[in-house]
């Protein structure tokens, strides 16, 4: 990710860490070891959401299924009616 010029904040985002520690990998201060990942195994740039979005993501999510699940009872219900009629 810092290879393809990433913003330190987008990375440290990514793997939930601090700009710091990313600066550290990237100069090679910590973990310089560890072989960077080929091109096509790195996400997508970014920016990511935040923890914040993230969070209202989820919510509207549950708030979808909710709905969804509510409309599949009743559809389901319907169906049964249907079938007592015939």
């Amino acid at each position: 990710m810092g290879a393809r010029n990433d913003r330190h904040h987008d990375i440290a985002a990514w793997f939930g860490v601090n700009q710091g520690r990313i600066a550290e990998v990237l100069s090679g201060k910590k973990f310089h070891y560890v072989v960077a990942a080929a091109e096509h195994q790195l996400p997508p740039p970014g920016p990511y959401s935040s923890g914040r979005a993230a969070h209202h993501s989820l919510v509207a999510l549950e708030d979808a299924k909710s709905a969804l699940e509510l409309a599949l009872q009743n559809i389901d219900q319907a169906l049964k009616e249907v079938k007592k009629l015939k």
